[in-house]
């Protein structure tokens, strides 16, 4: 899947895994296969032993750090440790500019994010947007409007979620990236546009 980017940004690759996968996936040759500019894990572990998996995933790039809804202040904190949390803020990863909006406070998070008035590049969310993945086991979205309305605002160009479907999909001119709540990883390369490739684990 492909969306356009605009010219004369550069080229980088951006490897999106849950934390339940990280240590799983950080051997896997099609994540490691090109290098990664930034590696994004977005957590929902109450398992500190995980965070191991953040060091191994470093020497693919840099790794960025975005809490899920059971990540309590002490995993939190370890992870800083091994990576830069992005709740609720901004950075530059990998040539485009990264925000997150975590599992635990997300309404807050996206007040924070839509207070700063940037241009997001890509937007790394525990929760869905409305519409886009959102189907819960219950079969109802479960997705927040409030997120869709930020990656307007900001300009986005690629919504990556942690839950609930999987998959790669076009919407409303915006990639969108579902890993399928932990089941999946994803890819995302940005050159002359976006592509992205999610896989799932067995």
């Amino acid at each position: 899947m492909q969306r356009p980017r605009p010219a004369g940004a550069g080229q980088a690759r951006l490897v999106v895994v849950p934390l339940s996968l990280a240590e799983e996936l950080a051997g896997e040759a099609w994540i490691e296969a090109d290098g990664a500019d930034a590696v994004i894990v977005i957590g929902d572990s109450g398992d500190p032993g995980q965070l191991e998996a953040l060091r191994a995933l470093a020497g693919s790039g840099d790794v960025y750090y975005l809490p899920g809804r059971l990540d309590d202040p002490f995993i939190v904190e370890k992870a800083s440790e091994a990576a830069t949390v992005i709740e609720g803020r901004i950075v530059e990863a990998g040539g485009v500019r990264l925000a997150g909006v975590g599992g635990r406070e997300p309404l807050m998070n996206i007040a924070r994010l839509s207070s700063l008035a940037k241009r997001v590049d890509v937007l790394a969310s525990y929760h869905p947007a409305r519409g886009v993945f959102d189907r819960s086991r219950l079969g109802v979205g479960a997705g927040l409007w409030e997120l869709a309305g930020l990656a307007e605002k900001l300009g986005t160009a690629v919504v990556i979620s942690l839950n609930y479907g999987a998959g790669c999909l076009e919407a409303g001119g915006r990639l969108y990236a579902g890993l399928g709540a932990g089941r999946c990883a994803a890819v995302i390369e940005a050159g002359d546009g976006y592509r992205c490739r999610v896989r799932c684990s067995r």
